[in-house]
């Protein structure tokens, strides 16, 4: 999985997950609700949290969490 980042132009907020039978990555049903880069994830229990990051203008503090069931992981 792919979690934001940034461009060299723009931070960014797709979600994309790897799809093995293409090798390539593939954009998830949803971004996240806000672009960030540099935030940390973590895998627990069915889903993914991706906490804080940097939004262009400030560190986040915020914590978004995923629904990691197929198809958004393969």
């Amino acid at each position: 999985m792919a979690i934001g980042g940034w461009d060299g132009a723009r931070n960014l907020a797709s979600l994309e997950t790897l799809a093995p039978a293409a090798r390539a990555f593939e954009p998830a049903p949803s971004p996240l609700s806000s672009a960030r880069r540099g935030a940390a994830a973590a895998a627990l229990d069915g889903s993914v949290y991706v906490i804080g990051g940097w939004d262009g203008l400030e560190y986040l503090r915020s914590v978004e969490v995923l629904d990691a069931a197929p198809p958004l992981l393969y």
